[in-house]
């Protein structure tokens, strides 16, 4: 193993957060590297490969990749690489880097060296925690439904929340299962948006110790401008703290697929326009057709693959806005996919259950189609005056055995 020194690691994290957007005060969390991170890592074995997505300026290119281990920054190792091509209508290089056969099975920082005009200068861009290396894919697991902490409501009751939200983090790692799939609502408020996009980044990287894949929700992409003109946009937030609002994953047989079902144009995401709040689309679920061809190729490709799809999204599909009328005065209609086709997509391809939160509590229902939605409750706006906690799915030979599990606090 390659020596790296805590100064070098320590380095490169501060250049990072010194990057920051001239339009806002908050840090940028993503930036050279757009695929895997910190919260849509990626889980691979051992001697395989694995592809990693970049974005480069123009005399700008890829020198070095390396994976630290998260657990002892002090090692490290160079991974080689391949560059591949630009990803489909986007402008991020694909590169595919090739795991060695004898690598340590642990949880690593991935880091690039970027080399800037044919070697005049150098910097480096990391991720913590965005490569999990596998011996083998398990096929007896659990991994863990976390929704809904909501960063931003504080003392509720007399009591900080944010003491609960730390024990539910450190209680899932003491649980240490194979990843977590976070499905949305990390904040609350646009207003409260540079501090409690800051303290939900901050507090997932100091608190939860295991992988952990982050979809956003309804709250975390509202719309709103003050009077004074200041914009307050949740999907730009995101954008630079998460960047990716929907994806997909592999383990062993089971296909991880994560939508963003608050997909709306931006009048509709506006927080207090009254025609959204008439309209409900401040609350309820909507695909539109850009995503909606994305998931279909995603289901087409899992079922050539013979993978079992479980999706995650953070509000019920039961209240899909897609082609609704809705005004009180002029009607408008809302772009997007209605309910029927969208469930009948899911039952084509056999999707048997549909994870999700959003409404602060525990159910399972019936869709239809043979589509069961379980809702799981919250981990964070309810903990100091009802209940909170998460969900644990095990999983046995490959296939869902129990989800029934909620740990609660």
């Amino acid at each position: 193993m390659q020596k790296i020194g805590f100064k070098f690691k320590e380095l490169i994290i501060a250049c990072l957060t010194c990057l920051v957007l001239s339009t806002f005060t908050f840090a940028q969390k993503v930036n050279k590297i757009k695929y895997p991170l910190f919260t849509f890592p990626a889980i691979a074995k051992a001697g395989n490969s694995l592809l990693m997505e970049v974005v480069l300026e123009e005399e700008e290119k890829i020198s070095e990749v390396l994976l630290i281990d998260s657990s002892d920054d002090k090692n490290s190792i160079s991974i080689p690489f391949i560059q591949k091509s630009k990803i489909e209508n986007g402008d991020n290089e694909v590169l595919e880097i090739k795991l060695p056969d004898k690598i340590k099975t642990a949880l690593y920082d991935l880091s690039v060296k970027i080399e800037v005009g044919g070697g005049k200068r150098f910097y480096s861009d990391l991720q913590p925690r965005a490569v999990k290396v596998v011996e083998e894919f398990k096929k007896n697991f659990s991994f863990v439904h976390l929704t809904d902490i909501h960063f931003g409501v504080q003392d509720v009751a007399g009591v900080d929340t944010n003491t609960y939200r730390q024990k539910v983090l450190e209680e899932i790692t003491k649980l240490n299962p194979e990843f977590v799939i976070l499905t949305g609502d990390l904040v609350i408020e646009p207003a409260q948006y540079d501090k409690d996009f800051e303290d939900a980044y901050n507090y997932l990287l100091q608190y939860l110790k295991v992988p952990v894949f982050v979809i956003p929700g309804n709250h975390d992409q509202y719309y709103h401008r003050l009077e004074t003109g200041e914009i307050f946009d949740g999907m730009e937030y995101w954008k630079r703290y998460f960047y990716k609002f929907y994806g997909s994953f592999d383990y062993g047989d089971l296909h991880f697929l994560l939508i963003n079902d608050y997909d709306y144009e931006q009048k509709w995401r506006e927080r207090y326009n009254n025609d959204a709040i008439l309209a409900t689309t401040i609350i309820n679920s909507n695909i539109m057709q850009e995503q909606y061809e994305w998931i279909k190729k995603d289901l087409k490709s899992a079922q050539e693959r013979k993978k079992q799809t479980l999706m995650f999204a953070h509000i019920p599909l039961m209240d899909l806005m897609g082609l609704k009328k809705v005004g009180l005065v002029k009607k408008e209609t809302v772009k997007g996919i209605p309910r029927h086709e969208f469930l009948g997509l899911l039952s084509e391809f056999k999707v048997k259950y549909v994870f999700v939160g959003h409404l602060h509590l525990n159910d399972v229902r019936e869709l239809g189609g043979g589509i069961k939605e379980v809702v799981t409750i919250d981990s964070g706006l309810g903990c100091s005056t009802t209940e909170c906690g998460f969900r644990v799915v095990e999983v046995e030979n490959g296939k869902i055995k129990d989800f029934s599990e909620i740990k609660k606090l």
